[in-house]
C-alpha cells in the first residue's frame, strides 16, 4: 500500500479523489464537533452555527479558498477583542456574557437596526444571517485573484473596526 492511500479505505464507488472513505476527513470533521462542543457553554446557538460554516470552510474548500477565508476571518474579528478586554473594567456580569456569547453573529449586528427589536431568535437569525452574506461576499471577492485580496482585505478590516466602535458603543449604552 503506498503512502497515499494509506489512510483511505476503497471499494466500490467512489468519490472523486477515488476513496469512499478518509481517515483524514473523519478527523476533522471530530475537530470541527469537537470544536462546536467545547464552545458551547459561552457561544450562543446562532454563533455556534457561524463557527461550524466557518470551520467547515476552512475545512472542506480548496487551497485558494481557505487562504482568503483566514484572511478574511483574521481580520473581521479582532477589533471585537474589546469584550475580553474592556479598558474602562466593565464587571463581567451576565450582560458581558450574552455579549460574549453572540461574538460571532456582530459583524451583522447593524442588520437589526431597521428592525429593532427583536425577539431573541429572530435577532440570532437576522445577525447571523447578515453576518454570512458579508462572509461570503467578501470571500467571493477575494478569490477573484491575489490582488481582489489585496484590496479586499483593508476593506474588511476597515469595516470591521467601524461596526466593532458602534458595537462599543451599543454595549455600552
Amino acid at each position: 500500500m503506498n503512502s497515499d492511500s494509506a489512510d483511505h479505505i476503497s471499494s466500490g464507488d467512489t468519490d472523486s479523489a477515488g476513496s469512499i472513505f478518509s481517515l483524514r476527513r473523519l478527523f476533522e470533521i471530530t475537530t470541527l464537533v469537537g470544536i462546536s462542543l467545547a464552545t458551547m457553554p459561552v457561544l450562543g446557538f446562532a454563533s455556534q452555527v457561524l463557527l461550524v460554516v466557518y470551520l467547515g470552510t476552512l475545512y472542506f474548500s480548496e487551497a485558494k479558498t481557505r487562504i482568503a477565508a483566514l484572511v478574511i476571518l483574521a481580520l473581521m474579528y479582532p477589533p471585537y477583542v474589546w469584550l475580553i478586554w474592556d479598558i474602562s473594567d466593565y464587571p463581567w456580569h451576565g450582560y458581558r456574557w450574552q455579549w460574549i456569547g453572540m461574538v460571532l453573529q456582530l459583524p451583522g449586528l447593524l442588520a437589526d437596526i431597521p428592525f429593532h427589536p427583536l425577539p431573541n431568535n429572530l435577532f440570532a437569525v437576522v445577525t447571523s444571517l447578515a453576518t454570512l452574506v458579508a462572509f461570503f461576499t467578501f470571500l467571493l471577492l477575494a478569490r477573484l485573484s491575489r490582488w481582489a485580496l489585496l484590496v479586499v482585505s483593508p476593506m474588511v478590516l476597515a469595516l470591521s473596526i467601524l461596526n466593532s466602535c458602534i458595537c462599543l458603543a451599543l454595549y455600552r449604552v
